[in-house]
């Protein structure tokens, strides 16, 4: 479905049940479900990053993708 075109008001109704969602998973649930939505927006891919302790770098919550430094995420 990546790359359709998804209404406004669909969109934010999907972007309304992706909170809720998020909001009840774990973290190590949070990448499948920010990627579900993302692809049923039609935004294609989405990856959650963490921040690590000295907040120099950008962290993957999956294997598989790069870290990113922080000044370089802008």
């Amino acid at each position: 479905m990546a790359g359709a075109s998804v209404s406004a008001g669909a969109g934010e109704r999907l972007l309304e049940a992706l909170v809720r969602t998020a909001q009840q998973a774990s973290p190590a649930e949070l990448p499948t479900v920010l990627e579900r939505y993302a692809e049923a927006m039609g935004m294609g891919r989405a990856v959650v990053y963490l921040a690590d302790l000295q907040q120099r770098l950008l962290l993957p919550l999956v294997e598989g993708e790069p870290d990113l430094e922080v000044d370089a995420s802008r």
